[in-house]
């Protein structure tokens, strides 16, 4: 039963046969392997600690991310410092003006 086995929630089950929770309750209270060994079985809440931690996983590969994207910003930020004190140009100048350049002539009014 995948309820037993954490693989869905009482929920889930609930919602996908139309049948209400406590339905559910009395018939893993009457047919469960573990119920008649006299295990205590959790159900609900070790789904949403499964859960939790597949969120927290996100959480760190996305942190993790973030970052490399910082890394390379940075990164580049000192390649323009570098290539401005270099070749005596002021490159972030440059390009912020010829960005604004471009949305005057690219302006629909």
């Amino acid at each position: 039963m995948d309820i037993e086995t954490k693989v869905t929630t009482i929920a889930e089950v609930s919602r996908e046969y139309s049948v209400t929770r406590n339905s559910i309750y009395k018939w893993i209270y009457s047919y469960s392997k573990n119920r008649k060994k006299g295990v205590r079985t959790v159900i609900e809440e070790e789904s949403v600690s499964t859960k939790l931690e597949g969120l927290k996983s996100k959480i760190k590969e996305l942190e993790s991310v973030i970052g490399q994207k910082q890394m390379k910003i940075d990164f580049q930020e000192k390649m323009i410092e570098f290539a401005e004190k270099e070749y005596s140009v002021d490159i972030k100048k440059k390009i912020w003006f010829q960005t604004l350049l471009w949305y005057g002539k690219n302006d629909p009014d």
